[in-house]
């Protein structure tokens, strides 16, 4: 019999593990630090690890300026027999619903996904089959566990149809309160009415969700949604942020920086430098609808978006203000929301704190999601009057910054990208919610 003696530990490993990241803006963004490694053992990255050649000492210099530094450990990875692999998969893997205050390296991302969400709805869809098909050897249950294939292009299609039914919920009255998940398990079930193929759908569109995790930034936040890595409220934004950047007629990089100066106006010169100058890194200094898209949803699953992190200093005020813990359950979260913006819409609020609460699965919320949760809620306000502005403080800045000849040393003839996909924004899937209403109530 094999000896598990000397087997690795991960779980007892991890926790001495470490990564670090420092911050030179008093906490408001977080940069790793250079000397962090990938470590295959613990499957993240890190600056400390017992995986790694030890030294008596370990001497780090820090960067210039830096006012904190933060220490994150890896989640763990536990390595699995090969044998064992395919049938206890999804039993050894323990998954947290939430990342926290990290940022969500691409790795873990499908991690989680696989783990976590693929996880449950297997399990639906064996329930389900164990039901209808008590005697498998007989029936081979039906059929109903083979695998379909569904095209990006129905891939999406669902996915809006999703978004749509979630929409419709906030601008309508309803009897309960759900996550992004149980609306995804509600609209399959309604959809094609028998269980075992509604739960059967449901484990195809995740499984080919997580293969396009990397191409499509879109599908990228839909699956962490679901997982309940992020808030609901990151996906609303996500797609009014579309809106705003499908009004423009991208023709240059330097359209972003006019883009930013309309859309983050509360960002100050070297805030709205630094922002810039990531894109043009992140784009390769090309530009597009998609390429503007994708750098907005890359710098919140980082943690870097300017509307997210004024939300979460805005947020570290008042709780320091009143001498509140950093997580705060929904009646207090609803008090600062209620100061920061008194006139939102209080229904709306309530029912976006609710569903946050239930998809944390707690009684109260971190920081991150409260930053969320707030970031969209300001948003939701300003956006329609920003869209009906854009155009025209776009091509003034345009005519601003074409006079000034420093900003005309950086930018090369032609660096207009084609399209990938057309963007999915708030404005068409607040179309499909509306005709949804006319011939399914959504809500029972």
């Amino acid at each position: 019999m094999k000896s598990e003696l000397f087997e690795p530990q991960e779980s007892i490993l991890s926790k001495y593990s470490s990564m670090m990241y420092t911050s030179v803006d008093h906490g408001k963004t977080y940069d790793e630090m250079s000397c962090s490694a990938y470590c295959s053992s613990c499957g993240f990255k890190t600056v400390i690890c017992p995986h790694k050649v030890t030294r008596e000492q370990l001497v780090i210099k820090l960067p210039n300026q830096t006012t904190h530094l933060k220490l994150a450990r890896p989640m763990v990875r536990l390595t699995l027999p090969t044998t064992q692999q395919k049938v206890e998969f999804y039993k050894e893997v323990e998954v947290p619903d939430a990342i926290g205050n990290q940022s969500i390296d691409e790795e873990s991302t499908k991690k989680i996904l696989m783990h976590g969400l693929l996880k449950d709805v297997s399990e639906r869809l064996r329930n389900c089959c164990n039901h209808t098909y008590p005697n498998k050897q007989q029936h081979f249950n039906g059929g109903i566990c083979t695998p379909r294939h569904i095209t990006y292009n129905q891939l999406r299609d669902v996915m809006e149809d999703l978004y749509a039914n979630i929409i419709w919920r906030d601008t309508n009255p309803v009897h309960d309160v759900i996550t992004v998940r149980d609306c995804l398990y509600r609209m399959m079930s309604r959809k094609y009415e028998k269980e075992e193929i509604s739960e059967s759908a449901t484990r195809d569109f995740v499984s080919v969700m997580v293969e396009h995790l990397q191409q499509d930034k879109a599908i990228l936040i839909l699956g962490l949604s679901l997982s309940g890595t992020l808030d609901g409220s990151v996906f609303r934004y996500v797609h009014t942020m579309a809106d705003l950047i499908k009004e423009v007629n991208w023709k240059e990089t330097s359209d972003f920086r006019c883009f930013v100066s309309a859309v983050y106006p509360f960002l100050d010169e070297d805030e709205t430098e630094e922002f810039v100058v990531e894109f043009n890194a992140f784009g390769e200094n090309k530009i597009s609808k998609n390429i503007v898209f994708d750098y907005i949803v890359d710098s919140i699953v980082k943690n870097r978006e300017p509307r997210f992190v004024e939300a979460r200093t805005r947020l570290n005020l008042h709780i320091e203000k009143n001498n509140l813990q950093s997580s705060l359950t929904g009646a207090e979260l609803k008090e600062i929301l209620e100061i920061i913006c008194p006139i939102s819409n209080q229904k709306l609020v309530d029912q976006l704190v609710a569903e946050s609460l239930l998809c944390a699965k707690s009684q109260q919320l971190n920081l991150t999601r409260m930053a969320s949760l707030l970031a969209y809620i300001i948003f939701e306000k300003v956006w329609g009057v920003m869209k009906e502005q854009l155009a025209a403080r776009i091509d003034d800045s345009r005519r601003r910054l074409s006079s000034e000849a420093e900003f005309n040393f950086y930018e090369p003839a032609e660096n207009l990208v084609e399209e990938k996909v057309e963007l999915l924004t708030i404005t068409q899937i607040t179309k499909v919610a509306k005709q949804l209403s006319k011939w399914q109530k959504l809500d029972g």
